[in-house]
């Protein structure tokens, strides 16, 4: 049966902006210009004027945690598979079908089949806290190409076994608007951070030629389907008064 995507106001910046040259989205070596380029991107596809964040205010924002990008960066890589480690992406504060057009796939904005009244629903999962303000950074990412095959609940238990924790459906769009290499045909991923107390696991899949938000089963393993976890997320104390390994502890 079809699904029905979830329409969006075509008057949001999100829907009203373009697709970013390909130069914009390709990842920096260099740890302060990927930030940079992250920034860039936010701004341009309007999940910065989304957030109510003009490019300013998001920078400003963000400069303390260009700051902390040394500690952030110099960890090891918890990733199984390299191809599947993102070392950081940057999270902002906004409504989820209201970002999934920033999530562009070549010349098509991304979509959602999760319907508002359900979208309002998921909530984290037990233990875990998302940083406060306007913005964060997502650490030590990986998406999880091992849980092919496995069911969202299974891997989940493994996820946390290893001191890690399940992206959100925030997250993954975050992810997937600043890093969109990384939703790759067969290799996509669950969001198992954010639940609604059914069996149903958020996810980010390619459905024709573009990224989509959706949901599988908590027990359905699928071929194509891994599960998105990270090390920890990094957030500025108050005043920048937090070093960073306060604001890097690791949240479950």
């Amino acid at each position: 049966m079809p699904q029905t995507v979830t329409p969006v106001d075509p008057g949001l910046p999100t829907v009203r902006a373009v697709p970013v040259p390909p130069d914009l989205l390709r990842p920096m070596t260099d740890s302060v210009a990927e930030l940079d380029r992250q920034v860039a991107v936010t701004i341009t596809l309007g999940a910065a004027a989304l957030a109510g964040l003009s490019p300013g205010q998001l920078r400003a924002a963000v400069a303390p945690l260009r700051r902390m990008l040394p500690d952030v960066v110099g960890r090891e890589s918890g990733a199984t598979d390299p191809t599947d480690h993102v070392p950081f992406a940057l999270v902002l504060d906004v409504d989820p079908n209201d970002a999934v057009p920033a999530m562009w796939r070549g010349s098509r904005p991304g979509v959602s089949v999760i319907s508002r009244t359900e979208a309002a629903a998921y909530q984290g999962v037990e233990g875990l806290e998302v940083p406060d303000g306007p913005a964060y950074l997502l650490v030590d990412i990986d998406t999880g190409s091992e849980f092919r095959g496995v069911r969202p609940e299974d891997a989940l238990v493994t996820v946390r076994g290893r001191g890690r924790t399940p992206l959100t459906m925030a997250e993954g769009i975050a992810l997937a608007t600043v890093r969109p290499d990384m939703l790759r045909p067969n290799r996509c991923f669950s969001l198992m951070g954010s639940r609604d107390g059914s069996q149903r696991v958020p996810a980010i899949w390619i459905s024709e030629r573009r990224a989509k938000l959706g949901w599988c089963w908590d027990r359905n393993p699928h071929t194509w389907l891994g599960a998105a976890s990270a090390a920890a997320r990094v957030a500025a104390g108050p005043a920048d008064a937090a070093g960073p390994a306060d604001a890097a502890a690791p949240v479950q």
